[in-house]
């Protein structure tokens, strides 16, 4: 008995029901991810089985521009507030946020370790900075422990530990804060308040404390210079290529 053979509309059809399922399994794999930054929205579509949702999510919210930012030091006003600076509290923070970025699940984009490494670099070196300013606000010797400010900022520590005059150092900070305002004699009125905010000199040390080695540090650190804007303009050229390599769609609203 002859075999009867299928015909061809019967092949094309078979094919096309192929075509339709795998399309079909394709689309039941298919997710959307939508997520903000700053002022801006984004949305892409991309399949579950080809790409890990948790690395995706991770490999995002690294490099969020909101996210880059470093542990910051609580704003001291008075001398009272001294006493309730909880430094432990701040080094766990630190300690937690450099781990997060340090064991983040990437996708495998080009230069992405270069950012994660630039990222912790930023956070340990704002947490050894944010240590040193709570630490020195209660004992100035504590300030030297932050070494690339340590030669450039010294004077302040050595007004605070006696080494140098305290009163000279405090209103050569007043000079530079008021010169060139344009009202420098309303300004250092203003200033020469700061003696008043606490008991005997403790508003002067404050002052040059704050205003004083603050300032001066906060100018060599690694996270405020040259080296972060490496890491962010870098972040920025991740970022954008991989907009274009997953068709990410974005919508901001200006400002």
């Amino acid at each position: 008995m002859r075999r009867r053979r299928a015909p061809h509309g019967s092949t094309a059809l078979a094919a096309m029901f192929a075509v339709a399922l795998s399309g079909a399994e394709a689309d039941a794999r298919s997710r959307t991810l939508e997520w903000e930054d700053g002022a801006c929205a984004y949305a892409m579509r991309y399949d579950d089985a080809k790409i890990d949702a948790k690395t995706l999510q991770s490999t995002i919210d690294t490099l969020k521009s909101q996210s880059a930012s470093v542990p910051s030091t609580p704003f001291v006003s008075q001398p009272s507030q001294i006493e309730t600076l909880d430094v432990a509290k701040f080094e766990t923070e630190c300690a937690a946020a450099a781990a997060a970025v340090r064991d983040a699940p990437l996708l495998d984009l080009a230069e992405i370790e270069d950012y994660r490494r630039g990222r912790v670099e930023m956070i340990e070196d704002a947490c050894r900075y944010g240590a040193a300013y709570m630490k020195g606000l209660k004992d100035p010797s504590a300030f030297r422990s932050y070494p690339p400010a340590a030669e450039a900022c010294g004077s302040f520590v050595d007004a605070l530990e006696g080494k140098a005059d305290l009163v000279k150092t405090w209103e050569r900070i007043g000079a530079e804060q008021c010169e060139g305002t344009g009202f420098d004699e309303s300004c250092l009125k203003t200033f020469q308040g700061t003696a008043r905010i606490g008991p005997g000199d403790a508003g002067m040390r404050l002052t040059v404390g704050v205003f004083g080695w603050n300032n001066c540090a906060v100018k060599h650190t690694r996270f405020n210079g040259a080296e972060a804007e490496r890491v962010t303009e870098l972040g920025q050229r991740i970022s954008d290529a991989f907009n274009r390599q997953y068709k990410v769609k974005g919508n901001c609203v200006s400002q």
